[in-house]
C-alpha cells in the first residue's frame, strides 16, 4: 500500500483525461459540494513500462528524460480535471495526487480513508466497447467505501430523477439501503415505492 497524503473523508475520483473521467470529475465536485467534503482528484503515472530497461537501452532512450514526461503528463491530466472541478463547483477544495502505481491498487488504497471513490465506466484501455473499464470493474469489487460508476446519461432530460436501490431484505442490505437515503435527501427527492410492490 502506498502512504497518501490526503485527508480522511474526501471525495476522491480517478482521473485519466478521458471523457468518461472528466463525467465523473463534475459528479464527484458536485457530490462533494452537497456533502460539503474535500474533493481528491487521484491521477496514475504508473511506470511499468519503464522498469525493464533492457529495452530502452537498446532503443537508445533515456529512462530519466521518459520519466519525466510520464510526470508532466500526469500533471497536465490534474491541472485539467482541477479546471473542470472548479467550473462545475467553485466552492469546492479541490486536492491533487500523482501516483506512480497501477491505478487500480492506487483507489482501492485510497478508499481505506475516502468519504466514497467516484470512476467513470471506462477509461483510456484497449476495452472500450466493455460494459465496465478494468479500473472501475476492480475498484468496486475491492474498494472499502461507497463506490460510484459514472455512466453516460442518457440525452433525455429526467423528468422525476430518483435514487434507484436494489436490496433483497438480507442485513448485508442495511447499509446501502441507508446510504441510498442519505443521497435522496441530500438531494431532498421523496421517498417512492416500486409500482409493482407497492408500499413496504
Amino acid at each position: 500500500m502506498t502512504r497518501s497524503r490526503l485527508p480522511a473523508g474526501c471525495v476522491v475520483v480517478g482521473v485519466d483525461g478521458s471523457e468518461h473521467a472528466l463525467r465523473a470529475t463534475t459528479w464527484a465536485a458536485h457530490q462533494a459540494s452537497l456533502e460539503r467534503r474535500p474533493l481528491a482528484l487521484v491521477h496514475s503515472a504508473d511506470q511499468m513500462v519503464l522498469r525493464e530497461t533492457a529495452w530502452l537501452d537498446r532503443q537508445g532512450l533515456d529512462r530519466e528524460e521518459l520519466t519525466r514526461a510520464f510526470s508532466a503528463a500526469g500533471r497536465a491530466t490534474l491541472d485539467a480535471a482541477c479546471e473542470q472541478a472548479q467550473l462545475a463547483a467553485p466552492e469546492v477544495t479541490v486536492l491533487t495526487e500523482l501516483v506512480d502505481i497501477d491505478p487500480r491498487d492506487a483507489l482501492v488504497d485510497r478508499s481505506e480513508h475516502a468519504h466514497a471513490v467516484v470512476v467513470g465506466s471506462r477509461g483510456r484501455g484497449p476495452l472500450r466497447t466493455a460494459l465496465l473499464g478494468s479500473v472501475s470493474a476492480s475498484v468496486t469489487r475491492r474498494a472499502r467505501c461507497p463506490v460510484i460508476v459514472c455512466r453516460p446519461r442518457d440525452e433525455r432530460p429526467a423528468t422525476h430523477p430518483r435514487v434507484l436501490v436494489g436490496a433483497d431484505g438480507a442485513a448485508a442490505s442495511r447499509p446501502v439501503l441507508e446510504y441510498a437515503f442519505a443521497q435522496a435527501s441530500l438531494r431532498e427527492l421523496p421517498p417512492e415505492s416500486s409500482p409493482d410492490r407497492g408500499e413496504r
